[in-house]
């Protein structure tokens, strides 16, 4: 008999509530019994410079999409606005292949997607390849770096950031994050966006929750929610190589079973 690699293991999906039926598909076909408590949801945010980037949209070079929520926000404010994708005027980056399928659902084709799926990668293979646009268009979330819009600029690059949404935490979650954590023995929390963990911190924090975290064991799509996930003292055990909701959810389950991991690599 096969056992699957996250058989009767409980697994918190703390992703905002769009993307998080999908991963707990994911979890539910490896085995596992996914508990979704989004931790972190948007909603749009009115740039003071909005009117500006729209009006100079034809001016931009490149615009860069970040993830899939950029993605929503921009092509829903093109059509309040009356303007028709896909732009033909400039090219279109994206920091991964998720985001890039979304933008080809709308009719936009990117032109550069990184090898390697953070803004660090973007802007370095960017370069490598020669890449020197004039001028740069970057739609962000209100809590997102600005590391990407940096490099570039460190090369002369002119980059404007427009902060299309924000992220918020739904307060509502926050007492039902609380019971899960009291009445259930999680065997891995999963996160997917650094907001997610100090959204997590912040509840733990409020109901004195340290002691129910402390043996917990954690997973992060990427270095960046790694970096801020230890730096709460929380014992990261799974990385993908891939920063990919799949790819989280199969590295979880090689980390439970690593001797079937071992045997499907034979």
């Amino acid at each position: 008999m096969v056992t699957l690699p996250l058989e009767g293991k409980e697994i918190l999906i703390t992703r905002g509530e769009q993307e998080a039926e999908s991963m707990s598909e994911l979890v539910k076909q490896y085995g596992g019994i996914p508990h979704i408590v989004p931790l972190l949801a948007f909603r749009s945010f009115e740039d003071r410079k909005q009117t500006d980037y729209i009006n100079q949209l034809p001016e931009y070079d490149w615009v860069i999409f970040t993830s899939k929520n950029t993605v929503r926000f921009f092509v829903t404010l093109m059509k309040e606005n009356g303007i028709s994708l896909p732009m033909t005027n400039c090219k279109i980056g994206a920091v991964g292949d998720k985001t890039g399928d979304l933008l080809r659902s709308f009719g936009i084709t990117p032109d550069f997607i990184p090898d390697y799926f953070t803004a660090e990668d973007f802007a370095g293979q960017f370069l490598k390849e020669g890449k020197r646009p004039k001028k740069v268009l970057i739609p962000k979330g209100n809590l997102a770096r600005n590391i990407l819009a940096s490099n570039l600029r460190d090369y002369g690059i002119s980059c404007d950031e427009w902060i299309l949404y924000e992220n918020y935490f739904p307060q509502k979650n926050q007492e039902t994050l609380k019971n899960l954590l009291l009445n259930y023995d999680l065997d891995a929390v999963t996160f997917t966006s650094s907001s997610a963990i100090h959204h997590y911190m912040k509840t733990v924090e409020k109901y004195n929750l340290n002691r129910i975290i402390k043996n917990q064991i954690f997973a992060c799509i990427g270095p960046v929610a790694k970096e801020t996930a230890e730096n709460y003292g929380l014992k990261v055990v799974v990385v993908p190589n891939r920063y990919t909701m799949e790819d989280l959810v199969r590295v979880l389950g090689d980390y439970f079973h690593p001797i079937q991991r071992r045997k499907n690599d034979e």
